[in-house]
């Protein structure tokens, strides 16, 4: 990548030199430097982050950005008085929310309502029998065993 493509970015742009450390793929580029070049569409610069050894810089940033946005949901889900609050108002808990209050919630944080499924094959109607055990008796539950697979 020349500097001319580089500088044609939008300002505040960030490319990342995964080769910096070999001779680098972006000129400019320099092993373990964060560098800034005007944008030649002015207002700003772009940064050009030349990672000195990929292997060991990753994952020790990929681990702070973890642990970063943990600490963000937390204290989001956390109030003044160091209480749990739940606010389904905010974007990020209603997407994050399974459950609350009894009720299953979708991805946007809506309540759901439980869909009833009935078998295509059900033969209701010739022999009286809907699958569900009489009543008083327990229904049968699938189990499942990694070591012996599903059953």
């Amino acid at each position: 990548m020349t500097a001319d493509m580089v500088a044609a970015m939008r300002p505040g742009s960030v490319v990342v030199d995964l080769a910096a450390g070999a001779g680098g793929n972006v000129e400019g580029s320099t092993p373990g430097m964060d560098v800034t070049v005007p944008s030649a569409r002015g207002g700003g610069t772009v940064t050009v982050v030349g990672l000195a050894s990929a292997a060991s810089d990753l994952p020790t940033d990929a681990s702070r950005l973890f642990a970063r946005n943990v600490a963000n949901v937390v204290a989001l889900l956390t109030g003044d008085d160091g209480a749990l609050v739940v606010p389904l108002d905010d974007d990020i808990v209603a997407g994050m929310a399974l459950t609350h209050g009894g009720v299953t919630r979708d991805s946007a944080g809506r309540p759901v309502t439980p869909a009833v499924v009935q078998d295509p094959d059900d033969d209701e109607g010739e022999d009286g029998d809907d699958g569900e055990p009489p009543p008083g008796e327990p229904a049968e539950l699938p189990t499942h065993s990694y070591a012996e697979g599903s059953r």
